[in-house]
């Protein structure tokens, strides 16, 4: 039983905490109770053609607001969101994206310092596309809407409707940007759309299609205009050299595109006649191209594929696609490979695709997919040679940087190497210990090595790690412990510097080229939803 000093201690911090929650929740409450989001107009009528505004505004009379996240749905049937106006300065900073859905509106917004008063937080046209007599409430739906202390506001919520009224003074023009399985010319339904294509219409300022691939065009006064689009999505391949923090020879490049392509199966560039408080209609189409896009890494023999080596990509012997390396050391390349609906003889899906680097037969193949597939692919043509990486972190073993690692077979040294440490990497702490290139060349380039079967054994500064591998041409990663040490070597950091195309097994790694990888990160960022990087890690 607790002493009554104690039992009395306990039941005065029972009661104070129970003081402490009842005045969060009151905060809560208090909180919930001082934050409104409200649209204005509350009710709009316009009639068909034309388009209203409707402002977000929130009335922040409680704790600040720091970010938050919303969505507006409507009727599709009804009305359309045009597009996000931003040319309100009092709006906080905000991120409005009417291609959300085709019936909801997505606003997201971050603000720091917080926000206190009545704000705008998003301003939306939505044109009238339904018939006269129609209506559509505005539903607002909180996602997310958090105060300075990071807490949920969750704020009252006032909806809207708009009304649809008589014939307006402007046209609307919409339609959907598809991909054509079937090439019939008709967006059919199944078929994809094709978002963040472009839609010019003469005169008009362009929009944009959502990921359903419609669009819709608004306020447009009546006239005779000429209404087009790209469906081709192109982004040159970019090759550069990646982070030199790790032996493995595939780690060091970065080698990405992205490239959609389309036969249109409808016209492209049209004329329409708007009238006033009418509603057009213009789909364009187009079959997806039968190409599949190949990035990598070549090494050729002992080395990185040279610059200007030719990649080639062939099916049952037909020649389906081609490539040069780069000029930027690390045997970079990619290249387009045509399928059969584009080049007879080439392959059809789930066939394989097989590579030369140089005229020399690769190890890898692929299976076909097409249609715009980006695909990472490294190729090892060498077939008298096999190299061999090893990497450790740096604890335990940095005192091993600068020791001889050797490759025997029988009592022949077939190759050597250095162990070295890497520059510190994206994480704290250290590079890794190990070696990037021991190469061990078949026996019939160097007598008494490497052939199918014989037994590849490491020796560390002279002592046999006890570790063997059957020689086999192509890259291996092995592992064996640093136990063999006898002395402590200088250490001595892993300076890359300039790889021969054809080297010994001395050579190193290549030069980095930087300032190549900003421009590539921020495309790909522009284009995450479709593309694809390739790194080799």
């Amino acid at each position: 039983m607790l002493c009554p000093r104690i039992h009395r201690l306990i039941t005065a911090a029972l009661a104070s905490v129970a003081v402490l929650l009842a005045s969060v929740q009151s905060h809560d409450a208090s909180a919930a109770s001082a934050s409104t989001i409200t649209l204005i107009p509350a009710t709009s009528t316009i009639a068909t053609g034309d388009s209203v505004r409707v402002d977000v505004r929130a009335d922040l009379s409680g704790e600040p607001l720091n970010r938050w996240s919303l969505r507006i749905r409507f009727d599709p049937g009804t009305v359309a969101a045009a597009r996000c106006e931003f040319d309100d300065p009092e709006r906080l900073p905000s991120s409005c994206d009417v291609g959300f859905s085709d019936d909801a509106v997505g606003i997201v917004g971050v603000v720091d310092p917080p926000a206190s008063g009545n704000k705008l937080l998003a301003a939306i046209r939505f044109a009238a596309t339904g018939p006269s007599g129609s209506t559509t409430n505005l539903n607002v739906e909180v996602v997310e809407f958090a105060g300075a202390s990071g807490a949920g506001l969750s704020p009252a919520v006032n909806d809207g409707t708009i009304n649809v009224q008589g014939t307006g003074s402007h046209g609307v023009v919409r339609g959907t940007v598809f991909e054509d399985s079937n090439e019939n010319g008709v967006s059919d339904s199944g078929e994809p759309g094709l978002w963040l294509r472009t839609v010019n219409l003469q005169g008009i300022e362009p929009t944009s299609s959502r990921p359903s691939g419609k669009y819709v065009i608004a306020d447009i006064p009546s006239g005779h205009y000429a209404i087009s689009t790209v469906l081709d999505v192109i982004i040159a391949s970019i090759c550069a050299t990646d982070s030199p923090s790790s032996f493995d020879p595939f780690s060091d490049g970065i080698c990405f595109g992205y490239q959609q392509l389309f036969e249109p199966t409808t016209p492209l560039s049209v004329e329409i006649d708007v009238a006033v408080g009418t509603i057009g209609t213009v789909d364009f189409g187009g079959r997806r191209l039968d190409l599949q896009y190949v990035g990598g890494q070549a090494i050729l023999n002992d080395a990185y594929a040279p610059a200007g080596a030719v990649v080639e990509a062939r099916h049952n012997g037909q020649l389906c696609g081609s490539a040069t390396v780069s000029p930027d050391g690390f045997g970079l390349f990619y290249v387009e490979t045509k399928g059969a609906r584009e080049l007879p003889g080439c392959a059809r899906a789930g066939e394989s695709v097989t590579f030369t680097v140089s005229g020399t037969a690769a190890t890898q193949t692929l299976i076909w997919k097409g249609r715009g597939e980006n695909s990472a692919l490294n190729l090892t043509a060498m077939p008298n040679h096999s190299w061999y990486w090893l990497q450790k972190p740096a604890e335990g073993n940095s005192a091993f940087v600068g020791s001889t690692v050797e490759a025997v077979i029988g009592d022949v040294v077939c190759g050597s190497t250095t162990v070295k440490q890497a520059p510190p990497g994206f994480s704290p702490g250290p590079g890794p210990v190990g070696f990037y290139r021991l190469i061990v060349p078949r026996d019939s380039l160097t007598n008494g090595c490497g052939s199918e079967g014989a037994n590849v054994k490491f020796v560390l500064t002279g002592q046999p790690t006890g570790f063997s591998t059957p020689w086999e041409s192509g890259v291996h990663q092995v592992d064996f412990p640093f136990t063999a040490k006898t002395s402590s070597p200088t250490t001595e950091p892993l300076t890359p510097v300039a790889l021969p195309s054809t080297g010994g097994p001395t050579a190193s790694r290549g030069p980095l080229l930087w300032p190549l990888l900003a421009p590539g990160v921020l495309i790909v960022f522009g284009f995450f939803l479709s593309g694809r990087i390739y790194r080799k890690r």
